[in-house]
């Protein structure tokens, strides 16, 4: 009877094991269009390395993100809480979970240039309160929205797989999917090594596009067995650094007054037919009224500080030029009075 009792744990240990690989497998495809948001945010390589990095990068690096975290959730569960309907439930949950936190880090990404993460927490809420604060109900809508359909489609994969979990293993789609995963990471790693010996900058600008990834370099390693000198690579960054490119300095700025003919400008309380015949005779153009008062220092006064209020102290201050006419060249600006 324990016997029994044993295999049938195992049994149900076993499938839920075989239904978490498949359930990881169309999570990973699911975070491939997700993860392919990252690459927008960025300039697309211009060499054939730099595109063969970026693909296998991609697939690589998704891949092992999606089993990572199944590893480390979905898969204590299946062993700690062996009950299908319920593990189910949970690993749907999860994976929503993950899916929502992947898509916002890709947002933070495109909006700021870098991942979430401890460095950039200040940044990251003062993004989101921005978010909040101005499209409250559109932000409420589009999360709950997003968040309720990948939990549809992730309730409806754990059920599919759970059903077809026989039909899928003699697919034979598994074995190949998890070659063409595990070639991609080890290539782009591999790849990665090359193009840090070679300082190639088309595969080295792509290190932090995809979030948690530490691209290998192994240059200690290669310098050990005389595959590389690291005191030639030192000379080459630094020649890279050093090498010309087409930005010029901008010339510094100048301000350079144009030559003009004075502008003389008549301030009168009143004007009789024969003055205004006399100065359109000598060109002058009517303006607007100006509101001022009519007493000369009163006038002055508020032309020059915009006051109206003429005691003791301001007769004594329009003794002496303003201090900003002081800042003006000499002779661009008189006032006289008459």
């Amino acid at each position: 009877m324990v016997l029994e009792q044993n295999l049938s744990l195992v049994n149900k240990v076993n499938r839920l094991l075989n239904w978490g690989h498949w359930f990881t497998f169309f999570n990973i495809l699911l975070a491939l269009v997700i993860t392919a948001a990252y690459w927008w945010a960025e300039p697309l390589p211009q060499s054939i390395t730099g595109w063969f990095y970026l693909l296998t990068n991609w697939l690589g690096h998704t891949a092992f993100l999606c089993f990572l975290f199944f590893i480390l959730t979905i898969f204590p569960v299946t062993l700690i809480f062996p009950y299908q309907r319920h593990v189910r439930g949970i690993a749907a949950a999860l994976a929503t979970i993950g899916l929502v936190a992947l898509i916002f880090d890709a947002y933070v990404y495109q909006a700021l240039g870098y991942h979430v993460g401890s460095a950039s927490s200040e940044q990251t809420i003062d993004l989101l309160r921005q978010q909040v604060v101005t499209n409250l109900r559109n932000f409420i809508l589009i999360t709950t929205v997003v968040s309720a359909l990948l939990l549809a489609i992730e309730l409806v994969l754990s059920n599919f797989c759970w059903k077809k979990v026989p039909r899928l293993q003699a697919s034979g789609v598994g074995q190949p999917a998890l070659y063409l995963f595990l070639g991609c990471f080890v290539a782009s790693h591999t790849l990665h090594i090359w193009a840090d010996a070679q300082l190639d900058l088309d595969v080295m600008k792509q290190d932090n596009v995809l979030p948690f990834t530490y691209p290998a370099t192994a240059n200690t390693f290669l310098a050990k067995y005389n595959v590389l000198d690291l005191s030639r690579l030192k000379e080459t960054k630094a020649e890279q650094l050093q090498r010309p490119t087409n930005w010029r300095e901008p010339e510094a700025l100048k301000c350079v007054a144009q030559q003009s003919e004075a502008v003389t400008v008549l301030i009168v309380p009143d004007l009789s037919a024969a003055d205004s015949a006399l100065l359109e005779q000598k060109k002058f153009k009517a303006h607007p009224q100006h509101f001022a008062p009519v007493e000369t220092q009163s006038a002055l006064l508020n032309l020059l500080y915009g006051s109206m209020q003429l005691n003791k102290d301001m007769v004594a201050t329009l003794q002496h030029p303003p201090a900003w006419m002081e800042q003006l060249p000499v002779g661009l600006l008189s006032i006289s009075t008459s």
